[in-house]
């Protein structure tokens, strides 16, 4: 897969989407690692999560299993270090949503 997608899913056997986490991807013809991670809320969804640092800015994602919608924020150079707590953070209210 390439292009600037990075967050990959599938659909199972039921129909519904399944989130997987992919170590590297390609993005415009390099491949790169990529940072990340599902977290289980408490409410038992879960939730994909990434973090990319581009050359100037940190893309950050989030996507609730079951949803092919995909939250996105385009960060500028001076958030780049962000922890997965912060990550988690910025999504904070799209995820309260049911």
């Amino acid at each position: 897969m390439s292009g600037n997608i990075l967050i990959s899913s599938s659909a199972n056997t039921s129909g519904t989407v399944a989130l997987e986490a992919s170590p590297t991807r390609e993005v415009c013809g390099v491949m790169k690692m990529l940072n990340e991670w599902i977290r289980t809320l408490a409410d038992g969804r879960n939730v994909k999560f990434s973090h990319d640092n581009l050359m100037d800015a940190t893309f950050i994602t989030a996507q609730i299993e079951g949803n092919e919608v995909v939250y996105s924020i385009l960060l500028n150079k001076a958030e780049t270090k962000l922890s997965r707590e912060e990550v988690e953070g910025r999504f904070k209210r799209e995820l309260l949503r049911k």
